[in-house]
């Protein structure tokens, strides 16, 4: 992969620019200057220059002075934005209420956790709305609401808290002393517009999804890299792992990565940790008491999908997939442009789907053996970027592109900023 340099001030720059067109084209400018196939095709070269950018303008080796400067915003005015954030996500939580007819992604959590707190079996079929519905969630997405079951509050103010917590870690760490860099500085505003612009412009669904708190699961995954603390990595990743499938195929080239960083002795060691608590929290409780459970939700999802490509209820027969032409993804394009039944189509955009993102590992892999453990290059940073690249072709191929589902690639372009900014010197004030 051929490197070209430039100056790490006009990288870090223009690296910045992509996410904020990234940013742009997933909210406020979605649909608006082009079309919803367009849009998608765009989102998905942003996406894949992000992850690239690292790999292929890693700066001229010089550090850029980004000086600590002294800020007005102190703990009350990060108080006063979390106190805002608050008052927005309640006033929308109380506009739009669960409705397992618009959504059924809380509906499902509160009736798994109702059932294993009655000592039921949480994966069995359910079909108290008129219809079977096999579980699919992993034990991280609905396991941590056993405390809002408890308390007796709307599940979502526990998503809200996790994105409190993300942004209390982000303050502790950028925020020293009133002290912060430039750098620093627009993340913590990026992160803020993120959260905002995905409220107002990104789909009504993302208040009526736990999506916030899987954000925050990668967040933290991502942030521990540079610790080395090795329990701290594999807990972390751990939950990743038991709270979506999507970071599953790209796992061995992140065992790679940890080999050349740490060794190998380290990497077994959260190897070990977390393949002991996929057995403990998972395959044992759950897993080993109908081990069809695991491919049943696979062919839910699926059927679902393809309900989603066939139309809405409220569509006429002639109109095109409302989900699939929201902007996001490249489904709307396949559909459009590729031949066959609905059904042909379907079965066709999942097998390049799956492909891609073994194919995008696969070549992960390969660089690194060809290239990349003869080079020095920081950890996190390609961590991050490679799995930027292998989250372009999870979420531009995925079968239903759901706005909300892009929040997780777009806080990630966030977490190569950053580590690209470490990598340059820009941002060395971190706690």
């Amino acid at each position: 992969m051929k490197r070209v340099k430039l100056k790490k001030t006009n990288s870090i720059v223009l690296l910045a620019g992509l996410i904020i067109l990234e940013i742009s084209f997933t909210t406020i400018l979605r649909n608006t200057w082009l079309s919803p196939s367009a849009n998608g095709i765009v989102l998905f070269l942003l996406s894949l220059l992000i992850g690239f950018f690292p790999f292929i303008f890693p700066g001229d080796g010089k550090s850029v002075n980004d000086k600590l400067i002294k800020t007005n915003l102190s703990k009350y005015f990060w108080l006063f934005l979390i106190g805002l954030n608050f008052l927005f996500w309640v006033r929308y939580i109380h506009l739009y209420p669960v409705r397992v007819q618009e959504s059924d992604i809380i509906p499902t959590i509160e009736l798994l956790v109702k059932r294993q707190q009655a000592g039921i079996f949480p994966y069995m079929i359910i079909s108290e709305w008129g219809y079977d519905l096999q579980p699919t969630y992993l034990p991280f997405t609905w396991m941590p609401f056993h405390l809002t079951e408890f308390m007796m509050i709307d599940y979502r103010y526990l998503v809200f808290a996790s994105w409190l917590l993300l942004c209390y870690y982000l303050y502790r760490k950028f925020i020293v002393g009133n002290r912060t860099t430039y750098g620093q500085l627009i993340l913590l505003l990026l992160f803020q517009a993120v959260f905002w612009l995905f409220l107002f412009y990104g789909d009504l669904t993302f208040v009526r999804t736990v999506e916030l708190m899987i954000v925050t699961y990668y967040c933290f995954f991502l942030f521990s890299l540079e610790s080395k603390n090795t329990w701290l990595i594999a807990l972390s990743l751990l939950i990743c792992l038991l709270s979506r499938y999507s970071l599953a195929v790209w796992v061995p080239f992140f065992f790679l990565l940890s080999i050349k960083d740490s060794g190998m002795r380290q990497t077994m060691k959260w190897v070990t940790v977390v393949l002991a608590g996929i057995l403990l929290i998972y395959i044992i409780p759950f897993l080993s008491v109908d081990f069809s459970i695991f491919l049943r939700g696979i062919k839910a999802y699926a059927s679902a999908a393809a309900g989603e490509w066939r139309g809405q209820s409220w569509q006429a027969a002639t109109e095109k997939p409302f989900q699939l032409f929201r902007g996001t993804g490249l489904a709307a394009y396949f559909y459009d442009h590729s031949e066959g039944s609905v059904e042909q189509k379907i079965g066709l955009y999942k097998n390049i789907h799956l492909v891609s993102i073994i194919l995008v590992t696969a070549l992960l892999c390969g660089w690194y053996f060809i290239a990349g453990r003869k080079q020095k290059f920081y950890m996190p940073l390609i961590a991050s970027a490679s799995l930027k690249i292998y989250f372009s072709f999870f979420y531009g191929f995925i079968m239903t592109p759901y706005v909300y589902l892009f929040i997780v690639p777009v806080i990630t372009s966030l977490l190569v900023l950053y580590y690209f900014m470490q990598q340059s010197g820009i941002s060395q004030n971190s706690a």
